[in-house]
Formats: C-alpha cells, structure tokens, sequence
C-alpha cells in the first residue's frame, strides 16, 4: 500500500483485455445490467465516486456470484429488498477509478439507458468473441418466452437503443440481419427498441447465442433448452444439431419458469 491507498480485494484490471469467451460475455452483461456512476463527470463535485453497480434480480444470485468469482471478488453476495412490491435483487457495487475508465472507455458510460451504443470491434481480441457479448447482453435484457402450454411456439425479444440493436444485427448470422426493429410498447415516442422473431428462426437465434458456449444465465437457457427438448420428442428438424453441446440435457431442460 502506497500512502495508506487500500489494495483492492478484486481484479480491477478484468477488463483491460477483452481476450476471453469469460470477459466478453461479463462485458455485455454489464452493458446490460450495470452501469458507473456520473459523480466524475460533473466538475462541480467536491467528491468523485468511482462506482460501478451490477444488479440483477435476486432469484439470479448464482449468477452474480459467477461474476463476483470471475474478477475475484471473494465477499459474501445478499438478496435484498428491491421495492415495496416484493421484488428481490442481487448486487456487487466497487469503488475503482480503473475499473470505471475502462468500462467507460470500452463504452459503458454513465447514465446509458437512451444513448448506449455497440462497442467498437477492436476491442475484441478476435471477432469471434462479439458472439458471448451479444450473450452476455441478451441475458440482461433479452427474452425467451413461449405462446402456448404445450412450450412449443417459441419467442425471443431484445431490447435496447436503436443505435445498438442496429450495429448488434450486424454481428448476427445473415438470416438475422432482416430483423426489423420497432418501438417499445407500440410508443413511437418511446426512446427504447426491441427486436423480435418467433418458431424455428426464434431457435436457430437461440442456437447461435448458446451452443458451444460456457457461460450463461441457467434460466434462459433452460427454456432453451426445454424448447429443443420439446422439439426432438415431437420429432421436428428443428432439434437437429444441439447433441453437440453437452450441457444440453435433460437436466437444464427441466427448467420452465418465467423469464
């Protein structure tokens, strides 16, 4: 320690690289979820605070921990009240200037929720790993949900600024860069976007996300997972080609809680 400064308990120098599956899917999770605080932005404060915040609901905790333990971050995680309404949330708040650059720098800017734009791609090691953050980004703020009881007519939605979802189709498969983009709630005033698709290009959109992957939120995948399960009972071509990932079983795919 240098002039009584406290040596982080953490890895504040995580995302100095983006060279990892790990740190790009961390990336766009928090582009989603998280967020730095203003405070060095405004020269009129007397006090700067580095803060950063990672929330997600409290049922996600295992999650949480996941990048708690990712970054080294080794203190205890607690569910707390988010609202009088009975909502839970889980969060790891730090306290970094270097971590707060960074995060800023790689495009995570205080106060993103109308202006957040896709990162540049030379902030990836290797193009390949634009698909974990796209992951990353949709277990934040993306959903899978189904039409019927039977689980068999599959939905998927992203939200997000126009701006980011436009550069995001981009980086897609090319039977996704079609997808069209509309306001949120039907509002054109609303300043949020989503995309959406539905059946078969909903699962082909799933597939490209979450094969092959290592990292991921357990409860969108597990309705993932559900759906292929669903498929190769009922027989549909649909379900070919997902025995190659084999955490793909019917263990996850158990899984069929709201998302």
């Amino acid at each position: 320690n240098k002039k009584g400064k406290k040596e982080k308990s953490y890895n504040e120098h995580f995302f100095d690289s983006i060279d990892t599956e790990e740190k790009a899917y961390w990336l766009g999770f928090i582009f989603a979820d998280g967020c730095i605080y203003s405070s060095p932005l405004d020269a009129s404060k007397e006090r700067i605070d580095w803060n950063f915040e990672l929330c997600a609901k409290g049922d996600d905790k295992e999650h949480m921990e996941k990048f708690a333990k990712a970054i080294g971050y080794n203190k205890e995680l607690h569910v707390t009240k988010a609202d009088k309404y009975g909502h839970t949330r889980c969060r790891v708040c730090l306290s970094s200037e270097i971590l707060w650059r960074q995060l800023n720098f790689l495009g995570c800017t205080p106060r993103k929720s109308l202006t957040l734009k896709f990162p540049d791609e030379n902030i990836f090691k290797s193009k390949d790993l634009i698909r974990h953050f796209i992951r990353g980004y949709f277990d934040g703020d993306g959903c899978i949900s189904y039409s019927n009881k039977e689980h068999t007519i599959l939905n998927m939605q992203l939200l997000g600024t126009k701006s980011f979802l436009q550069s995001c189709l981009l980086y897609l498969p090319e039977e996704f860069k079609n997808l069209t983009l509309r306001h949120n709630h039907n509002n054109e005033k609303e300043e949020t976007y989503l995309i959406n698709t539905s059946n078969s290009k909903a699962y082909r959109f799933f597939k490209f996300l979450y094969l092959n992957s290592n990292i991921y939120l357990e409860r969108k995948f597990s309705r993932f997972a559900l759906y292929h399960s669903n498929m190769i009972n009922v027989g549909s071509k649909n379900g070919g080609g997902c025995d190659a990932n084999t955490v793909l079983n019917s263990e996850i795919a158990k899984g069929s809680e709201s998302v």
